[in-house]
């Protein structure tokens, strides 16, 4: 007996995974791959950042943060910036986020001018298999 409805089985791994899957495969076939799709380094996690996240969960800093980031990750952005760029921005002028996807949609969602479709809100759609019935949705809030 089958507990999954049928169109689970319709979904397909994201591109960036496919392509990253692709260049693991080729790479132990010994091909020379440069792998682009998910902008992961191809370094281990430096000892320092490790021991700074361990540090970060001993003392309890489990929860969610602020969407942008936290005030104390701005600070350390603005110091940075400022230390080895030359530049001066206020924490308030700084939005870190968790990839270059969310930050492309950040971005866009400030430059974009034109109110909502909605008046709760704008609703994305993946109708890539409108016909099997598959459609994704998900609602991103506008916030004047």
């Amino acid at each position: 007996m089958e507990y999954e409805a049928a169109r689970v089985k319709l979904i397909k791994p994201p591109a960036t995974i496919a392509a990253s899957q692709m260049a693991r495969q080729m790479r132990s076939q010994g091909e020379d791959v440069i792998d682009l799709s998910l902008g992961e380094p191809d370094f281990d996690t430096p000892a320092n950042i490790i021991a700074a996240g361990h540090h970060a969960m001993l003392t309890g800093q489990t929860r969610y943060t602020a969407a942008d980031g936290t005030l104390e990750l701005k600070d350390a952005i603005v110091g940075k910036l400022r230390r080895e760029n030359g530049l001066d921005y206020e924490p308030s002028e700084i939005c870190a986020a968790n990839g270059a996807k969310q930050a492309l949609f950040n971005t866009l969602m400030m430059l974009w001018t034109a109110p909502p479709p909605a008046s709760e809100g704008a609703t994305v759609r993946c109708l890539r298999n409108r016909e099997e019935g598959a459609i994704h949705e998900r609602r991103y809030h506008h916030r004047n």
